[in-house]
């Protein structure tokens, strides 16, 4: 993305923002720093140079909108098999799949989908998160499907799905 002079200015004097941002979601996806800061900057640099005043907006909320909208963005094309893998299992690999116990850490040796470990990670989420991750992982459903069972909308599937993931993550790293 190109910048002038001073859109480049700006972005040096908020870099902190995007840092900040970009530790948050290093912290809540367990990707790299270095990845969630390339993401995180990128997003800054869009937002840099699509403000407008006018809109009401501080430079620094907007900062954070974009870059979060960003990040949520990468989650989705991870979880739909756009980024790096399609999430289709637990625990059973296929070429180029990106699996739940890759997001969430894995305990033990035994398969995740029959073990008393799984359903120690599901207990911390919610009811409407176990229902989704069962819709989504052990059902092959789709977010968008799965949005239109709970009457949600495909971004709150994909909100609350990261949520669990994240709190399953935090207690698997836990101990």
């Amino acid at each position: 993305m190109r910048l002038d002079v001073e859109g480049q200015a700006i972005v040096e004097q908020n870099i902190g923002l995007a840092i900040n941002r970009a530790i948050h979601w290093a912290t809540s996806t367990g990707w790299t720093k270095e990845e969630c800061i390339s993401i995180a900057y990128e997003g800054l640099c869009r937002a840099v140079s699509t403000f407008k005043k006018e809109k009401g907006y501080t430079l620094s909320t907007y900062v954070y909108v974009v870059i979060d909208n960003l990040f949520l963005s990468e989650i989705r094309k991870l979880t739909t098999g756009k980024r790096s893998g399609i999430v289709t299992s637990l625990d059973e690999p296929r070429e180029n799949d990106v699996l739940l116990i890759e997001l969430i850490g894995k305990k033990d040796d035994d398969t995740l989908e029959n073990s008393e470990y799984l359903r120690f990670l599901l207990s911390k989420c919610s009811k409407l998160q176990n229902y989704i991750i069962q819709r989504l992982y052990f059902d092959g459903r789709t977010q968008s499907e799965v949005a239109k069972e709970t009457g949600l909308s495909q971004t709150h599937v994909s909100r609350l799905l990261l949520k669990a993931i994240s709190r399953m993550k935090g207690v698997a790293m836990s101990g």
